[in-house]
């Protein structure tokens, strides 16, 4: 898995789509049952029908700052949300199936994650 983000589909109660949020993070590693990853800002946010806008960039700079996040670093963060953005803005919601969802989350709070 090479992809730098995750994209998560966030319906509202009544089924309809409120969100897409794609976290941007590091490469995932899988060893066996394991999914370890980075989650760093920034993020995206598209709430149709508005076009997908960067998210958390404040957080993002405090953290840079703090963990002493490289300027290669930083810069391969924008890029990867800019190719986010262009993920959402074309992503086809309503992959997901019913049965991907926990039932005993809230409805208002039910995601599906989806590799894109």
């Amino acid at each position: 898995m090479d992809r730098r983000y995750s994209l998560l589909e966030v319906y509202a109660t009544g089924g309809g789509l409120a969100e897409i949020y794609v976290n941007v993070s590091s490469p995932a590693d899988i060893d066996g049952a394991q999914l370890r990853f980075t989650d760093y800002q920034p993020d995206v946010s598209r709430k149709p029908p508005h076009a997908a806008v960067l998210a958390d960039e404040e957080e993002f700079l405090e953290a840079a700052a703090r963990y002493g996040y490289s300027e290669e670093s930083q810069q391969t963060c924008y890029e990867v949300a800019g190719e986010a953005i262009e993920v959402a803005n074309s992503s086809s919601p309503g992959k997901c199936q019913k049965a991907e969802f926990d039932p005993r989350m809230k409805p208002s709070a039910r995601a599906c994650r989806r590799g894109v």
